[in-house]
């Protein structure tokens, strides 16, 4: 059996969000999977990104926010689940006053450290996301 800890991952940091990657492509032997388990401090976010090639859903596991798909948006919460369709611009933001904890997964899997590094090059240049969402 392979398991994984949060905690004791690979874990990457941005804008009050926390993503700790739980299962990846070649990680006991997964292919077509990226499994995050995702923590956003209050009033933190995930700006506006996409994943071109990717399905995507969000599980909810605690805490409330408001997600937006596209053109749509809603306050999700514990229990939730939201689907992104490949390529489609998606950000979240935590609205409440704990953390929002919740868990990803994609197939087939992307480049989170990529994904990551982008975001840290925008924060640090203070650039606009490619896709500002209107949370």
């Amino acid at each position: 059996m392979d398991t994984a800890r949060v905690g004791q991952v690979k874990a990457y940091h941005s804008s009050g969000s926390t993503a700790h990657i739980l299962l990846r492509s070649g990680k006991f032997d997964a292919r077509n999977l990226l499994i995050t388990w995702t923590v956003l401090t209050p009033r933190g976010q995930q700006r506006g990104h996409s994943h071109v090639g990717s399905e995507q859903a969000y599980i909810f596991v605690s805490g409330s926010g408001r997600i937006q798909v596209g053109d749509e948006r809603a306050f999700v919460g514990q229990g939730e689940m939201v689907y992104v369709p490949p390529g489609t611009p998606h950000a979240i933001a935590n609205t409440g006053d704990d953390n929002l904890v919740f868990i990803t997964v994609a197939s087939p899997p992307f480049a989170v450290e990529r994904l990551f590094a982008e975001r840290e090059r925008r924060e640090v240049r203070h650039e606009p996301e490619e896709a500002e969402l209107a949370l």
